[in-house]
């Protein structure tokens, strides 16, 4: 069963090395100046129509704008409750979205709209050609926290493409279910890194000690400074940066504070105590006061 919030909680996804978001974000650049210089603002009805054209820019442009009109008051929340918008939107991502990129915002305005019934439609990107929008469907299912979905997703984390198994584990921390449980427990041991730091966040948004051991090798800047990762699925292994090196500590640090376990206080008392990021500090801190409250109210209160 999902979490009571029906939803992920929160928390992002650990993305380094493995997600080729430059490609991506040159291909959404390249929609967007189509989309301004078509000058007036569309309605949702001609971005629809335009999704079904033969010109891959006006297709681009139409599904970049329409997730720039879901994210609007007023007018977004009308379409994000409309069940023709959406059948409409899983339409042009079943049929004429070839795009990478295009998919992507489809598939993100499909996740805005959280409705339970695109679940199918979602499901089909999971065997995307293109990694990236396989990556952006799985997150969307565990937004959605469908358990018709759970299978595929315990399916795609073990695909032979890092990046899908970084996003499915990612996902299965919305599924309060003894195979979502196992199979992230197999993944603390995959040979890519990234994959093992998320699936070690997830079990510790279950509630689930198994996760300590990794969150404590990710809490030890040392270590991860040590470390060489290619940057990209097929680059050259290289260090991580010190941007990246921090993301890790404070996701650890939040998922020992979702843990609230004993065996993580050193780890953490160093990083307060001598971390140079500031964000890290801060976030080792809080993990501390989240531990220091739990073994507080586990104290018994004193006999009269």
């Amino acid at each position: 069963m999902p979490p009571a919030d029906g939803g992920i909680p929160g928390g992002g996804m650990l993305r380094l090395f493995l997600l080729p978001l430059l490609v991506v974000a040159i291909g959404m650049a390249i929609v967007a100046i189509v989309s301004l210089a078509s000058g007036a603002r569309r309605t949702p009805e001609e971005c629809l129509r335009d999704l079904k054209s033969a010109d891959p820019s006006r297709r681009g442009a139409a599904a970049y704008d329409l997730a720039q009109i879901l994210a609007r008051p007023g007018e977004g929340e009308r379409l994000r409750r409309d069940p023709a918008f959406r059948r409409a939107l899983e339409a042009a991502l079943g049929a004429g979205a070839k795009s990478g990129w295009i998919r992507i915002y489809l598939v993100d305005a499909l996740s805005a709209i959280g409705d339970p019934a695109s679940a199918p439609a979602l499901r089909r990107v999971l065997d995307d050609g293109d990694a990236e929008a396989a990556a952006h469907a799985a997150i969307a299912l565990g937004r959605l926290a469908d358990l018709g979905s759970l299978e595929a997703l315990i399916g795609m984390s073990r695909h032979a493409d890092a990046r899908r198994r970084k996003a499915a584990v990612y996902a299965l921390r919305a599924f309060i279910a003894p195979a979502a449980a196992a199979r992230l427990k197999e993944a603390l041991a995959d040979s890519v890194p990234g994959v093992g730091w998320n699936a070690a966040l997830s079990l510790s948004h279950l509630g689930d000690p198994a996760a300590v051991l990794a969150l404590e090798s990710m809490l030890d800047r040392a270590r991860l400074a040590a470390m060489r990762i290619p940057p990209a699925p097929g680059a050259a292994s290289a260090p991580m940066s010190a941007a990246e090196t921090d993301e890790i500590l404070a996701a650890a640090a939040a998922g020992a504070a979702r843990l609230r376990a004993p065996a993580l206080r050193p780890a953490l008392e160093r990083l307060v105590a001598s971390d140079p990021s500031a964000r890290v500090r801060d976030a080792a801190r809080r993990a501390l006061e989240a531990e220091g409250r739990e073994k507080k109210s586990k104290v018994p209160s004193p006999k009269s």
